[in-house]
């Protein structure tokens, strides 16, 4: 599993997670790591958290490069953070002892499996014309506020 990624500004990172990394988030950023899903579930819920993990992560590579936060924050958005949270994730599960490894391995898969159905799901909804729908009821909704307020006038 690949473990690099490539920011907005096309420089390459790798998620070496190891014993370190997991000490420099801990005590920079108070995520235990260790905790497993309930941190994996509060950074893929908080991008950027998300962005400041992979950040303290990557930070010997960006001390060597001359890379600050602000500057790395400032190439992680849309693709680059997708890349970053797959390459952390798959980082963490080769992390993982092998006997969790397989588990997690599944689990991910399911994961990407679960994030593409709901995309693919959104965009048949757009496509159905149900957000056209829901603008228009509101636009209605509105106009009926604005009509009362102008005849209590």
């Amino acid at each position: 599993m690949a473990t690099t990624f490539k920011d907005a500004r096309n420089r390459t990172w790798d998620m070496a997670l190891n014993i370190n990394a997991f000490r420099r988030v801990r005590d920079r950023l108070e995520i235990n790591l260790l905790d497993g899903q309930q941190a994996i579930d509060r950074l893929l819920n908080d991008p950027a958290m998300l962005v400041d993990t992979i950040f303290v992560i990557a930070m010997p590579q960006c001390e060597t490069a001359g890379v600050t936060d602000e500057d790395f924050g400032e190439a992680m958005g849309g693709d680059a953070i997708d890349a970053a949270t797959v390459a952390f994730l798959e980082a963490f599960v080769n992390f993982s002892p092998p006997a969790k490894r397989r588990a997690l391995t599944k689990l991910l898969a399911k994961i990407r499996q679960l994030e593409a159905m709901r995309a693919q799901k959104a965009e048949q909804q757009v496509d159905a014309g149900v957000l056209d729908t829901l603008v228009e009821k509101e636009l209605q909704q509105t106009d009926q506020r604005i009509q009362k307020i102008l005849k209590s006038s």
